[in-house]
C-alpha cells in the first residue's frame, strides 16, 4: 500500500511541477491533493482494491446473532438445512394460551 500512495504522490507532485499555466497556482494545494487522491480511488487503480473498511454494526449484530443461533441450535445458519428440518404451516402452528381449536 505505501508503494502504492508513493506512486501516486509522485504523480501528483510530477503533473503540477510541470503545469506552466495559470491552472498550475492554487489557492488550496491540501485541497487539490485530497480531490486528487479521491479522482485516484473512484479510477480503480488500486492493486488491491480501496483500502479494506471496518464491518458496520448492523454486520457485527448478524455476526452475532448468526453466532448465538449456532451456540443455541447446534446449526450453523449459514449452511444448508439438513434433511430432517422441515417448515410448517401457518395452521400447524399453535402459540401458549391458544384455545384448543381441533
Amino acid at each position: 500500500m505505501h508503494a502504492v500512495v508513493v506512486r501516486i504522490a509522485d504523480e501528483f507532485a510530477d503533473h503540477w511541477h510541470a503545469e506552466s499555466r495559470a491552472i498550475g497556482c492554487k489557492r488550496d494545494w491540501c485541497a487539490t491533493w485530497r480531490n486528487w487522491c479521491r479522482r485516484e480511488l473512484r479510477s480503480g487503480h488500486w492493486p488491491q482494491g480501496p483500502p479494506p473498511t471496518s464491518p458496520s454494526p448492523r454486520d457485527l449484530r448478524e455476526a452475532s446473532d448468526r453466532d448465538f443461533v449456532a451456540a443455541v441450535t447446534g446449526r450453523d445458519s449459514m449452511r444448508s438445512p439438513d434433511d430432517d428440518v422441515f417448515d410448517l404451516q401457518p395452521e400447524d402452528v399453535r402459540h401458549v394460551g391458544d384455545d384448543d381449536r381441533g
